[in-house]
């Protein structure tokens, strides 16, 4: 897998970008020292990647004569003052982590990205060590816009959600790993009714917005479409698109939990780790939760499988990304620090840190953190070739990609999540939700001409 996606590297996004020959090299020459007595600032998430970079702080300001003020704080508290900053006009706040599938398009047409293109391009700006091309294709094709700029050096792999499963259970009930969705329903049904209902088939998010950026694969994997992909416009009012949202409502209410309706990713974590569910579909960083002793009662018991496949996903897994997907450190456009602070993102978003973060648990943006014989020696096997195959595909995002206002489309979305976990008339729920993102990105559009 990792030489079909090294071979892939030399045509992928280096090549558009024309660093496809910058590939690992000594460093002998390179001037960290150029910007030494700068200060920089830096506001990112609590997240064990972040904790990663946090670590190696002291080691940069020493190489570099630099010194950098570190703000890392929960979700909602990061994710507002990165705005609020920028809509203030703050040139103080250098460098910040971004998901650009959540604010990318708002965050590109204020001018809050700096582009990492020509940085990357300058052999006096860039490390040689940094590699562009020791990233995994998929991950530097889904961080780049129009095929041309780069807004944000991904730090981790973006991957479709995976299938955790109970070994154990899958074993008591002569099960194999699930490779379709009607594998997964069978699985289901077979464990919940076999436990005489005590063990929950499987947990899914329900709690509205908060399912779809799992929900959207099954969406296409059915044949449904967000949107039409050469025009833009909605598409997602199909029959197809009906028979996703059936699947996960009725799959809910006949094998899962009570309740569904109210769980986000911290529900659907807490019921698996404490052993009352077979299965649940999620995103894989979970992988630190699952198997950590302290937190999970089914530590050791887990098992991984690929997202499991429809009737269309030959096609759509295929296909090149739909919208710009990456995560990881952006720099302000407001910074007047600009090449100061691209020395701390080439130096954070390294391999030591892409291998640290794998031997975490996480999935690593390199190609070279997959391959390293520490990491293939730490993790286990089916998590590794999981996690390979995850990050070879690029998610269709969590609602429809040319809707700039991502959080309002996604509320729209979930309220059909949720009419179909309760058995309601989703098809009136879709057609309703349709219409809503349609008028929302005409709305957008108006404002655009």
């Amino acid at each position: 897998m990792m030489e079909a996606l090294s071979r892939r590297g030399l045509l992928g996004a280096g090549a558009a970008l024309g660093l496809a020959g910058m590939g690992p090299a000594r460093a002998d020459g390179f001037d960290w020292k150029k910007h030494a007595g700068t200060k920089l600032r830096v506001v990112t998430l609590k997240f064990p990647l972040s904790e990663i970079q946090q670590s190696r702080l002291a080691e940069f300001e020493q190489l570099t004569g630099m010194k950098v003020q570190w703000e890392m704080l929960p979700e909602d508290m990061w994710r507002q003052k990165v705005k609020v900053e920028q809509l203030g006009g703050a040139t103080d706040m250098d460098v910040y982590l971004s998901y650009y599938g959540q604010e990318g398009q708002q965050f590109l047409a204020s001018g809050w990205y700096t582009d990492f293109a020509p940085l990357i391009r300058n052999p006096a700006l860039t490390n040689p060590d940094f590699a562009w091309d020791d990233f995994i294709p998929a991950v530097r094709d889904g961080a780049m816009v129009d095929g041309k700029m780069l807004p944000i050096i991904p730090d981790r792999a973006q991957s479709l959600p995976v299938l955790y499963y109970r070994r154990d259970l899958f074993q008591q009930y002569k099960l194999d790993r699930p490779k379709t969705w009607q594998d997964v329903r069978n699985a289901a049904k077979t464990i919940y009714e076999g436990s005489n209902k005590q063990i929950f088939g499987i947990v899914l998010r329900g709690k509205g917005a908060a399912a779809t950026s799992m929900f959207s694969p099954v969406l296409y994997d059915f044949g449904g479409r967000w949107v039409d992909r050469a025009t833009g416009d909605i598409a997602f009012n199909t029959p197809e698109a009906l028979a996703a949202f059936d699947w996960w409502g009725s799959i809910l209410r006949d094998y899962g939990p009570p309740g569904s309706v109210n769980n986000h990713w911290a529900e659907v974590t807490g019921i698996f780790s404490q052993g009352r569910a077979a299965m649940v579909f999620d995103d894989i960083t979970f992988i630190t939760v699952f198997g950590d002793p302290a937190k999970s009662t089914v530590a050791g018991k887990v098992g991984y499988a690929f997202a499991p496949t429809g009737p269309a996903s030959e096609v759509w897994r295929k296909e090149p990304p739909y919208m710009p997907n990456a995560t990881g450190l952006a720099i302000s456009g407001l910074s007047k620090q600009k090449e100061a602070a691209w020395l701390l993102v080439q130096y954070l978003s390294d391999k030591i840190s892409s291998k640290r973060y794998m031997l975490q648990g996480g999935l690593g943006a390199r190609q070279s953190a997959w391959s390293d014989p520490e990491v293939v020696k730490a993790l286990d096997p089916e998590f590794l070739e999981t996690g390979r195959l995850s990050a070879s595909v690029n998610s269709p995002g969590a609602a429809p990609p040319s809707i700039a206002n991502v959080s309002k489309a996604r509320d729209f979305i979930g309220e059909v999540v949720v009419t179909s976990i309760q058995g309601g008339d989703v098809k009136t729920a879709l057609a309703k939700a349709a219409a809503q993102c349609a008028a929302l990105l005409k709305e957008e559009r108006a404002k655009k001409s």
